[in-house]
């Protein structure tokens, strides 16, 4: 269970691994543009599926040959 939590982030930590500012990590999280889930006020992130988004958000960027 403690590796699972390990993997958790809150928003400043999610901020600070995306290197954007916090309020743009909960404006992402509320329109539902980022992966997140919340506990009580407080929006989560789980760094796994964060990883496998940028993949995925990579991947379909226009220029790289996988994109639109």
């Amino acid at each position: 269970m403690e590796n699972i939590m390990m993997d958790i982030l809150n928003t400043k930590e999610t901020a600070a691994y995306l290197k954007v500012h916090v309020e743009t990590i909960r404006r992402l999280a509320r329109d539902g543009d980022i992966p997140a889930f919340k506990i009580g006020k407080d929006w989560r992130f789980d760094k796994e599926v964060l990883r496998r988004w940028i993949e995925g958000k990579r991947l379909n960027m226009p220029g790289n040959g996988h994109g639109t």
